[in-house]
């Protein structure tokens, strides 16, 4: 905003002493201009005080006027168009990833980049660890556009064990429904500019991972989710259970040695232990499913047969696009189920127990599924009692 006219008190007496002037200027001038002597010295000095003093009272009204409206809002600034822009045009990477003793990263890019720093594995379920990958050839790695580059996978790194190594089909066998699996790559373009993008893994049943990218963002801003809270009451249960195990199998040994009946029945209770293993795994599967199908109220995908394949299994064709979190948890899913039935299947027939678990229930209804898993469990703890049926432990341990 320009100066104020007025600045001070000075200069408004300075203004009333103007037009005290122009008053005594024109009394002096006024005879002369009564004798048409326009143009005369006193004349011209009245005219150019008075000139003076409209201007000053003009000025004036001006200032006032302007200091009673509200003052302009500065201009926006242009840095977040110019963000978003450079973002919307930024280069896109694709990485595909062909499984085996050595694997196999295929990278792909719009545009040329540069690939620099590590390339990690950072896994989190509750617990963290990262791993960084051996590739060759290593970085930096130049990615031209329509010009994919392979690097072989010669391991992955515990970088807090570095004596071990593992290949990412490995690593990503132990992930559960609720673990993070995610590699974030940081690139160049050639004018310089750096980007970094998250890809989030998944793991096939056939052991096959698929890199899901996540927007491009600038170098180094590239943010993780807070993986969920597991159940801690229940993992502190398994500690407990676990420091249990010596001096339950001590008097388990001790029971098998003095009790001839015991002792040939004792394959019978081994059973039953392994069954009762499982029907706590067949309990947490049916509790999973049921928090994944009542913890996404609000979903665009369709889970009127939850385990379908077009859900449980990714088309060639989605491949490079985001999977939505529900179905991701549904195919994690899927892993544990498979697994949860081979063990099922590996104790062979049973007298008086039959495994009500489809190969993978694709056609069935949620409620549907829910119920063969609830009646499943049932089934392996009504065998449990049945074979370990009077006996109990010192401890108080009764299976």
């Amino acid at each position: 905003m320009k100066d104020p006219w007025f600045a001070n008190i000075g200069q408004i007496v300075q203004i009333v002493f103007a037009l005290i002037a122009v008053i005594f200027a024109g009394i002096g001038a006024w005879p002369r201009m009564a004798g048409s002597q326009f143009f005369s010295l006193g004349a011209v000095l009245f005219y150019l005080l008075v000139a003076l003093v409209i201007f000053s009272v003009y000025s004036f009204l001006r200032t006032f006027a302007a200091s009673k409206q509200p003052p302009l809002a500065p201009a926006l600034p242009e840095a977040s168009s110019t963000l978003n822009k450079l973002l919307e045009t930024a280069p896109k990477i694709q990485v595909s990833y062909k499984t085996g003793q050595i694997g196999t990263l295929t990278l792909k890019s719009d545009r040329e980049v540069t690939i620099f720093g590590a390339v990690k594995l950072h896994s989190e379920e509750r617990y963290d660890s990262e791993y960084a990958f051996s590739l060759v050839p290593g970085l930096p790695l130049v990615v031209d556009a329509g010009s994919p580059v392979e690097s072989k996978e010669y391991g992955l790194i515990d970088s807090r064990n570095p004596t071990t190594s593992s290949n990412l089909g490995e690593v990503m066998a132990g992930s559960t429904p609720r673990s993070s699996d995610e590699v974030v790559l940081d690139y160049r373009d050639r004018s310089g500019n750096e980007f970094s993008q998250r890809f989030v893994l998944y793991r096939n049943l056939d052991g096959s991972v698929v890199w899901v990218p996540d927007p491009v963002s600038l170098g180094g801003k590239s943010r993780s989710p807070v993986p969920e809270a597991q159940d801690l009451a229940d993992l502190r249960r398994k500690l407990a259970d676990a420091a249990k195990y010596p001096q339950t199998r001590k008097e388990w040994q001790e029971v098998l040695n003095e009790n001839r009946e015991i002792k040939a029945k004792a394959p019978g209770l081994l059973l039953a232990g392994r069954l009762l293993l499982l029907a706590e795994d067949a309990l947490s599967l049916f509790h999973s499913f049921k928090l994944i199908m009542t913890e996404f109220p609000v979903s665009s995908l369709d889970t009127s047969h939850p385990l379908s394949r077009s859900v449980i299994f990714m088309d060639p064709s989605e491949e490079g696009q985001p999977i939505l979190p529900q179905r991701r948890r549904l195919m994690s899913f899927r892993d544990r189920y498979s697994t949860h039935r081979s063990h099922v299947e590996q104790l062979g027939t049973i007298e008086g127990f039959k495994s009500v678990l489809d190969a993978l229930p694709t056609e069935r209804e949620a409620g549907q599924i829910a119920e063969m898993l609830y009646n499943h469990e049932h089934a392996l703890r009504a065998k449990v009692r049945q074979l370990a049926a009077g006996y109990e432990l010192s401890s108080g341990t009764t299976l």
